[in-house]
């Protein structure tokens, strides 16, 4: 039997955490499509070392050992990988000349030796640190090649995998700060999942430990801020997350005593184990981080990502949570230039949706 779709994406954020490790997540992950072999590798951000496989169910020691050592740079798979857009979700079968493969040294004297997979369904996935990951499935020769079913179940799921993989970035990193790694693993890791009217269906240990340091309610069950014009924001941004919106961004502009707060709504899949209540809302998840006390300058982001100063103002207007027609309120401009400066900054800051965009904006706070 494959695992639950909601039983994977739990998975994965649990492996964010650097004392789990990352390889029954990406088993269950191989799992849900009916992989037989997996690869997840990640890029040293540091360049201390170079490529890291940080998990390799159906692989022994020596298969990884070579295929580090010698064999990644000639996988032909790995090339299609990095050269696919970040997160898209890439079938080897549509892309790649399957006669070519089978001709190559790699297959030759590496994964036609010791009985590698042959169809490959993965995707580059950024963590916004210097250096993408790369996950890569695999099914037997003889085996069917991946459906479009098993494609739209890792459309589903990848998105989560980025973010898991982002939070397991900022924890490794807190980690090496011993003074402040507690602190930093309890703010990074403070998660909690309401439904639609703002009820709680899970509250992380985290979460639970951050709500009174950042002004957060959660008594009688239900979340919420102590200030009423951010609990008013916080109850329409869940409310129109469960209905089926594409979720966003809150930021507390007063600094907390632990810095600011950055508040992320994202609805949970369809597929999940606590799917569609009786009035057809998603169950949302919020993720809680602290930032620095102060948003990056606008100079800064202009270093960075090659920005213009008005684009690099727009991003900042962004992070606080704005939609685009607050931000051309705010900006005396209209929505239509505001949503072409938008996409514009998605496209240099290498993000895809609004909430990733805040996202790495504040992070550089």
């Amino acid at each position: 039997m494959r695992p639950v779709l909601s039983d994977v994406i739990g998975n994965l954020y649990q492996a964010a955490d650097p004392e789990v490790g990352w390889a029954g997540a990406v088993a269950s992950l191989a799992g849900v499509v009916g992989a037989t072999q997996a690869g997840f590798q990640i890029a040293d951000p540091h360049n201390i070392k170079g490529t890291n496989l940080l998990a390799a169910p159906g692989t022994s020691l020596e298969e990884a050992a070579l295929y580090v050592a010698h064999f990644k740079q000639v996988d032909p798979y790995a090339t299609l990988l990095q050269e696919r857009p970040v997160g898209a979700v890439t079938v080897s079968g549509e892309l790649l000349d399957e006669e070519l493969v089978l001709r190559s040294e790699y297959w030759n004297d590496f994964a036609g030796r010791y009985g590698r997979g042959f169809h490959l369904v993965g995707s580059r996935l950024s963590t916004h640190v210097g250096g993408d990951a790369m996950i890569g499935l695999l099914r037997p020769p003889e085996a069917l090649p991946f459906s479009a079913e098993d494609e739209a179940t890792l459309v589903t799921i990848f998105p989560h995998f980025a973010s898991a993989v982002r939070l397991w970035h900022r924890l490794t990193e807190a980690e090496a700060r011993a003074d402040a790694a507690n602190l930093m693993r309890d703010a990074l890791g403070a998660v909690l999942v309401v439904d639609g009217q703002g009820r709680l269906l899970l509250v992380s240990p985290a979460a639970e430990r951050m709500a009174p340091e950042v002004g957060l309610r959660l008594g009688g069950g239900r979340l919420g801020f102590i200030v009423p014009e951010a609990a008013a924001r916080l109850r329409t941004l869940i409310a129109a997350t469960a209905g089926g919106g594409p979720g966003g961004v809150m930021v507390l502009s007063q600094a907390t005593p632990l810095g600011r707060l950055f508040l992320q709504a994202t609805r949970l899949p369809e597929q999940t184990a606590a799917a569609r209540d009786r009035y057809g809302r998603y169950p949302v998840l919020v993720e809680l981080r602290l930032l620095g006390t102060r948003q990056p300058s606008a100079d800064a982001l202009r270093q960075a990502f090659g920005l213009g100063l008005a684009e690099a103002e727009v991003a900042l207007l962004t992070a606080q949570g704005l939609t685009a027609e607050e931000v051309a309120e705010r900006r005396g401009t209209s929505v239509l230039t505001v949503r072409s400066q938008i996409r514009v900054l998605l496209m240099k800051t290498d993000t895809r949706t609004l909430r990733e965009l805040a996202g790495l904006v504040n992070a550089l706070a």
